[in-house]
């Protein structure tokens, strides 16, 4: 059991999907997009070995392209029986209106934080998608941005990660400080996103810096 809400995003292969399962994640995102993700078939598959966390897809800004081209359908993503769906800043709130709406479950909306982006931009993002996102991620380590960078200010402070946080459901992804540590100076944040990644060999992978990450989150006993 953990202290924290933590969704598990860009899990791709079998070992990433057990692992998170067995810190007892609660939210865990399978990566849907073509080439880098894994296909509907393989999801179902991973399914049969894995219970408790809740199974987000992970879609692309492609998914439009793909449901027009015929390649994918919204009543694949039915099927899918998926407890939540998760999309990119870029793929537009009103393609996220028009077909994840109708799903009827939560979405995520992830917003990569760039060191180039000011604060307005990224309130803006932020309130466009407000009418239709259930929770947000923001994704500070896809911008190569730490903990110590907003302690000093870049791209905006600590007191304005607290308001954004304050208003919404958000999960934090970044390195630099200790997930419990951050969680009791901000209580209001809704949890935190960490990253599956790629094998070292099928079924053989380094969870170091995960385990610390995760054991600093368990509760003993």
């Amino acid at each position: 059991m953990l202290k924290a809400t933590v969704k598990a995003s860009a899990v791709t292969h079998l070992t990433d999907a057990r692992y998170f399962a067995a810190w007892e994640v609660d939210w865990l995102g399978f990566d849907l997009s073509p080439g880098s993700g894994i296909s509907v078939h393989e999801l179902n598959a991973f399914r049969e070995w894995i219970t408790g966390p809740g199974i987000v897809g992970e879609l692309d800004a492609g998914l439009p392209a793909r449901i027009e081209a015929g390649s994918l359908s919204p009543q694949t993503l039915e099927s899918l029986q998926l407890d939540a769906v998760q999309v990119d800043s870029v793929f537009g709130p009103d393609q996220a209106t028009s077909i994840l709406g109708p799903l009827g479950i939560p979405i995520f909306v992830e917003l990569p934080v760039e060191g180039y982006s000011s604060l307005d931009d990224h309130i803006a993002t932020l309130q466009s998608y407000e009418s239709i996102a259930t929770h947000f991620v923001l994704n500070f380590t896809k911008g190569g941005i730490t903990w110590q960078d907003l302690a000093e200010g870049h791209p905006f402070s600590l007191e304005d990660l607290k308001s954004i946080s304050e208003s919404r459901s958000v999960y934090l992804e970044i390195e630099g400080r200790l997930p419990t540590a951050i969680k009791a100076d901000y209580p209001e944040l809704a949890g935190f996103s960490v990253r599956g990644g790629s094998e070292e060999k099928v079924g053989f992978k380094d969870f170091d810096e995960l385990d610390t990450f995760f054991e600093d989150l368990e509760v003993a006993g």
